[in-house]
């Protein structure tokens, strides 16, 4: 290979998958009294979730939710938000996740950039005039239940079925278009393993990879198994309790859940499959994880628009701790110079991927100066590089990328320098004018006591001319919902 590119394409366009519905009614013809999900200790069967999802697709169409109507859905996590998102799926809705957490301006953003119709919510929500709110509170049903068809519409694969939002670290929230096609192919590429039908926990339902996680628990036939809170007790009692093997949060959630352990917690023998979001992890945290929690730690690199890109799996972990695997079947990756020349291995430069099946663009024309996506190349604006082995290594966003006289310097690489360091649990540094010179600054999120004069020393001898000049001590970095840092809110 004489650039650094990698591909995994498979020859030819694979057969359409089944759609959603259809594979998880395959799940309650299969195994009717399996139990689909287990809230609050209290199971329900297959044949109980095809009761439920009835039930709300009968509600929801004579609400008047018909095809092609765009409907925010604001829930809070559990079995009630995940059946009213598979009766809108049904009923040919396209679903748009509202956090009811995002500040007011962020929300009404939403509804003006995708022209919300309507909120199914389980409180009463405010939303802009002229839209409409349906109230949902609670699941009924007797059991034997099973009428789906109340409306005589059928989605396909050509069916819009859901906005995936962008996090908005780097400006304002996009949108992707996820028929029910694309969806389904998005989730037979999400690499969850094989083996018994799997129990998992997914975070927030709101953002498409914890959505995808229950999904595919419901078409393997598995359970998703909802704690009754996500704090530390709750989160790893219900995971031992009820057997959980796949685990998907935020790597720091995951920290902050080791700090309330016993200190001689041994790993959880369930968990096949531990995947931590947010970016990297230090290595000394991936290490904490793997020895306290689960030795199975995944860390993905992927993105809302196209889905994973890189796996890197335990063994990937163990051999080169701050690579992102290899890249995924059906995505291939370059890494490329300003100019767009593809890079030889080992060069860093700017990533872009093609994944099968990958939207073309954003939702109307918000597309960026340059469009991320363009000819036929989706841009995530992260810098990286490719090693001669096929590793994928992100060194950070594109934009972050801090210029002291010629010099270049990734973020990324400084923070991992001072996380090394004994006492240093987070690091993110910047760049801010002194004198009208650009100098390094960083935030310090400590574990305990920390020698200030010997990290001061420990990043001179590892960064020379890229040391901070200034170090602050702070209790926390400013993070989004996935556990990504929000670098332009540092100072």
């Amino acid at each position: 290979m004489s650039s650094a590119s990698t591909s995994a394409n498979s020859s030819g366009r694979e057969a359409s998958p089944a759609l959603l519905i259809d594979r998880i009614l395959a799940s309650v013809e299969r195994n009717p009294q399996a139990y689909a999900f287990i809230w609050n200790d209290r199971p329900a069967s297959y044949r109980l979730l095809l009761a439920y999802l009835s039930n709300a697709v009968g509600a929801l169409h004579r609400e008047g939710i018909t095809p092609g109507l765009t409907v925010g859905l604001e829930m809070r996590q559990g079995p009630l938000h995940l059946v009213t998102l598979l009766a809108l799926a049904r009923l040919g809705a396209v679903i748009v996740p509202l956090f009811s957490s995002a500040r007011s301006e962020r929300k009404e953003a939403v509804f003006r950039k995708f022209a919300i119709d309507a909120v199914v919510a389980d409180h009463p929500a405010r939303v802009p005039e002229g839209c409409r709110v349906i109230v949902v509170r609670s699941l009924a049903a007797k059991g034997d239940e099973s009428a789906l068809d109340v409306s005589g519409f059928a989605p396909v694969g050509a069916t819009p079925l859901r906005i995936g939002l962008t996090s908005g670290t780097v400006g304002p929230r996009k949108g992707i278009l996820l028929t029910h096609e694309a969806f389904m192919r998005r989730l037979e590429r999400r690499f969850y393993g094989t083996g018994d039908p799997p129990r998992v926990i997914p975070p927030t339902l709101h953002v498409t990879s914890a959505l995808q996680l229950a999904t595919h628990a419901l078409c393997a036939g598995g359970t998703v198994v909802f704690p009754a809170s996500y704090a530390g007790a709750d989160f790893v009692a219900a995971i031992k309790r009820h057997h959980v093997t796949h685990v998907t949060m935020p790597a720091l959630h995951l920290e902050s859940i080791l700090d309330e352990l016993p200190s001689d917690h041994a790993p959880i023998p369930s968990i096949r499959h531990l995947r931590l979001q947010g970016g990297m992890p230090s290595a000394a945290l991936i290490e904490r994880v793997q020895r306290r929690f689960s030795p199975h730690v995944h860390v993905p690199y992927s993105t809302t628009e196209v889905g994973v890109i890189a796996m890197a799996t335990p063994e990937t972990l163990a051999a080169a701790p701050q690579s992102s695997g290899r890249v995924a079947s059906g995505a291939r990756v370059e890494i490329v110079d300003e100019e767009g020349r593809a890079l030889a291995p080992g060069m860093s430069g700017e990533i872009r991927v093609q994944v099968d099946g990958m939207p073309s663009g954003y939702m109307g024309t918000d597309q960026g100066t340059p469009p991320r996506f363009r000819e036929g190349w989706f841009y995530p604006q992260d810098r990286g590089r490719l090693g001669a082995d096929g590793l994928l290594f992100v060194e950070g966003r594109v934009d972050d990328i801090i210029n002291l006289g010629g010099r270049k310097l990734s973020p990324r690489h400084a923070e991992a320098v001072l996380e090394d360091f004994p006492g240093v649990r987070e690091a993110a540094v910047y760049a801010f004018e002194d004198a009208g010179t650009l100098r390094i600054a960083a935030a310090i999120v400590a574990s305990g006591d920390l020698d200030w004069k010997a990290l001061e020393r420990h990043a001179h001898s590892a960064l020379e001319i890229f040391a901070p000049a200034r170090y602050h001590a702070v209790e926390s970095l400013p993070r989004n919902s996935a556990g990504k840092l929000l670098r332009r809110e540092l100072k």
